[in-house]
């Protein structure tokens, strides 16, 4: 496979359109609306890599135990584009790198419904005097789906990668966190963080009920502002994870959603989830400053 790194002038014009239609919205309208740029921004997403960045290169990755090779190409402008393989498989991942908050963010498996998500840092290599440790990515994979490790007990796992240079790091595994949620409501309200963007949405939230079942659990699809979600409830851990696909930018999930569901008896309500939200591309959200944010469904 071949992983060019030099860039074409048609790259950096589409570029500087991209950035001055870009710069017409909000961050937050940004956020939530596609536009006429769409094309040339996908272009530019899918361009090759302008320069090396801290992710860039080939990783020796331990996913809960299994191990397999992570290679990862880093675009100047903080996309990630890449491919996790092992004994079984070879699949596709794509993403974003946010160097001031240090975080990044993949899906892996197909581009329009991947199977696994993957939240973690960046760790720069340390040397002092005998003491030396290599640079070191880090984190949670979130299962998607079945096929990415879902079950009613769990859907997160940890991993770690290193240098493929270095031997396979080792991992702690620790026991998923236990919940009494056994249900999701198939109707929430979803809010933001009106101090992070200058206005309040309330959009809705809807979870479809699978076939066979009483209530959302399990395997999920269902609508968030009117856009296709997708994903995974273990009602073990209490945790909801799914991705995002904004109907006005395309066919690829831009968008991570992680979060808790729980009870509050406080606002007397019967279920609510509340964590962060990853961006997967600059159209969702993402830029070198960050990639994170909160959510909260009621």
């Amino acid at each position: 496979m071949n992983h060019p790194t030099s860039s074409l002038p048609l790259y950096s014009n589409l570029l500087s359109l991209v950035q001055t239609v870009s710069s017409r919205f909000s961050p937050s309208r940004r956020l939530w609306f596609g536009g006429p740029a769409l094309l040339l921004l996908l272009m530019f997403n899918l361009a090759p890599a302008a320069a090396q960045g801290a992710l860039q290169g080939t990783w020796r990755i331990n996913e809960d135990g299994h191990l397999g090779i992570l290679y990862l190409d880093q675009h100047s402008s903080g996309s990630l584009f890449g491919s996790i393989s092992n004994s079984t498989s070879y699949e596709p991942v794509r993403g974003f790198y946010s160097s001031a908050e240090g975080t990044f963010v993949l899906v892996r498996g197909s581009y329009s419904a991947p199977s696994r998500a993957y939240v973690g840092r960046y760790r720069a290599p340390f040397r002092k005097g005998r003491i030396s440790a290599p640079a070191t990515l880090f984190g949670t994979i979130y299962a998607l789906d079945a096929s990415g490790g879902a079950t009613p007990q769990n859907n997160q796992f940890p991993f770690a990668a290193v240098p493929v240079t270095h031997p396979y790091p080792g991992l702690t595994l620790l026991p998923p966190p236990q919940s009494s949620e056994f249900c999701l409501q198939t109707h929430y309200t979803f809010v933001n963080r009106p101090a992070e963007f200058g206005d309040t949405w309330t959009v809705p939230l809807q979870f479809n009920t699978p076939q066979g079942s009483s209530c959302p659990t399990g395997e999920f699809t269902g609508q968030l502002s009117g856009d296709f979600i997708r994903g995974s409830y273990s009602p073990g851990s209490g945790l909801v994870v799914f991705v995002r696909t904004m109907s006005s930018v395309g066919f690829m999930p831009n968008q991570l959603f992680v979060g808790q569901a729980r009870s509050d008896t406080e606002l007397v309500v019967n279920r609510i989830i509340d964590g962060r939200f990853y961006a997967l591309d600059s159209w969702g959200g993402a830029s070198s400053q960050r990639l994170t944010y909160d959510w909260l469904a009621q």
